[in-house]
């Protein structure tokens, strides 16, 4: 069953062997969009490999068809939807798409994304497009030279949203290369560094981890139950 939406969108159902009526778990930009889902519900019928929604989300959606339904929620241009049928069709779904997401470590990413080191842009791409993905599964898969960063406020105000405050604070500050035979420009580069050490000790040494370059911080439970 297809019936549009006053969005202009299109929403899907069927119903499953046990006889429950199950909705697409995403509306559709074009009819023909849902038409494919409900065909891909209508094989897994046949085949016997269907499962009621919440099992299948349980044991874990496959990439490829993740892929598809998450993109086709999307208002994409046309060259966008061009472009990412092309990264997955050469790029991810050939190394990931039999893959269950919750599977996916983050050595097989890095080997995948450092297999394409020759075809630059399109390694950047790939990639960028796996990272959409993978958030939009919630799931945070990093490479070890895409690592996202946290000042300690903000680690701090996360782990009291969970009942834990902050303890002890260690940091790690790095040294600056030496540029002094270097031209001016590296030179004054160098001295702008060094200050930046400088000001990430210190505040280091008064209990301050705000801008040092790593943290390691140890929490307590606020709570005697955690």
């Amino acid at each position: 069953e297809i019936s549009p939406l006053p969005s202009g969108r299109y929403r899907a159902r069927y119903r499953g062997p046990d006889g429950e009526r199950y909705p697409a778990p995403v509306t559709f930009l074009s009819r023909m969009d849902a038409e494919t889902w409900l065909s891909g519900q209508a094989r897994k019928v046949s085949s016997g490999d269907w499962r009621p929604p919440a099992v299948a989300v349980a044991e874990g959606i496959r990439v490829e068809e993740f892929a598809r339904v998450s993109l086709s929620r999307r208002r994409l241009r046309p060259g966008t939807v061009a472009l990412y049928d092309k990264l997955l069709r050469l790029e991810i779904l050939p190394v990931f798409g039999g893959h269950r997401i919750r599977d996916i470590s983050a050595v097989e990413v890095t080997d995948w994304d450092n297999a394409m080191s020759d075809r630059p842009t399109q390694q950047a791409n790939a990639y960028g497009l796996f990272n959409v993905l993978a958030s939009l599964a919630h799931r945070e898969i990093n490479h070890p030279d895409h690592v996202m960063m946290f000042t300690w406020q903000t680690l701090t105000n996360l782990a009291a949203r969970h009942g834990w405050e902050p303890v002890d604070t260690h940091v790690y500050v790095p040294s600056v290369k030496d540029l002094s035979g270097q031209g001016l420009a590296a030179r004054a580069l160098g001295l702008v560094g060094r200050f930046a050490v400088l000001l990430e000790r210190t505040l280091a040494r008064l209990g301050r981890g705000y801008a040092a370059d790593g943290l390691i911080i140890a929490f307590r439970a606020t709570s005697p139950t955690r």
